[in-house]
């Protein structure tokens, strides 16, 4: 089973880790300044070096856990998408917290990771799992209790029952028998995306050419910590690509098979 990567930042790991490592060497280095101050803490220089001391962590660790939970809210995304075939928008909306231009975003991002991809179906206003193939419809036929014409209706899994009315009359059809139809699809529908075995989520670390080199990061963290997660960026950037031509050499393979 192919699996896509839940970690799709990559700089949220390194920066949480260095964050941690950091709280530790800021508290011995707190102890040192505060035994060497000879009990003058609030003296300038002892009150610059620990305030130094303090912003290299909590500012690593705001960084990287901000990272994270975007993260997770595009993870999610792809969970809530996968386990239902299909979504509209306005509910993933609702349910995840980004606008439409966030979600896009998101969406861009996940099928960088995900050979099934998911796809935005613009008549629909959508999202759908490729992995479903084309969306099934079926038609269903009824007389209109109002004015007794014979209605055919196309019927899909994001048919709104109590909103489909006779187009002669418009009087509300009956959505017991819809909802019914309704129900047949979701079956089907959810018994091809277990058949296809929809990809399983990892967070295992990406494969990178050179391994992320943590005495430079450490080293530049902690005298010149703007440089450090300038490096940790630059590095997460080239991890990603490669990565992404990874999963695109993936993709080509699974298409020829």
């Amino acid at each position: 089973m192919s699996s896509i990567n839940t970690n799709l930042y990559f700089i949220d790991e390194l920066l949480i880790k260095a964050g941690r490592l950091f709280v530790f060497v800021a508290i011995f280095a707190g102890i040192a300044i505060v035994q060497k101050s000879n009990g003058d803490v609030f003296s300038i220089r002892s009150v610059v070096l620990l305030t130094a001391i303090a912003i290299v962590p909590l500012v690593t660790l705001a960084l990287g856990y901000a990272v994270r939970r975007r993260e997770k809210r595009i993870v999610n995304i792809h969970r809530l998408v996968k386990q239902r075939g299909e979504l509209p928008v306005p509910d993933l909306v609702r349910m995840t917290g980004f606008d439409r231009r966030q979600l896009r975003s998101a969406v861009a991002l996940l099928n960088k990771k995900s050979v099934a991809g998911l796809i935005w179906d613009e008549t629909t206003d959508s999202l759908r799992s490729f992995s479903l193939g084309p969306r099934k419809t079926l038609t269903h036929s009824q007389r209109c209790g109002s004015c007794g014409a014979s209605v055919n209706v196309e019927v899909s899994t994001l048919s709104r029952a109590p909103e489909l009315a006779c187009p002669y009359c418009s009087g509300a059809l009956d959505s017991r028998a819809i909802s019914k139809l309704q129900n047949e699809l979701h079956l089907q529908e959810g018994y091809q995306l277990h058949r296809k075995a929809p990809q399983a989520f990892s967070s295992r670390p990406a494969p990178h050419g050179k391994p992320f080199n943590w005495v430079l990061f450490l080293l530049l963290m902690m005298f010149a910590w703007p440089l450090g997660i300038i490096y940790a960026i630059r590095y997460a950037k080239s991890a990603r690509h490669l990565e992404d031509l990874l999963q695109r050499d993936r993709f080509d393979s699974h298409r020829r098979f």
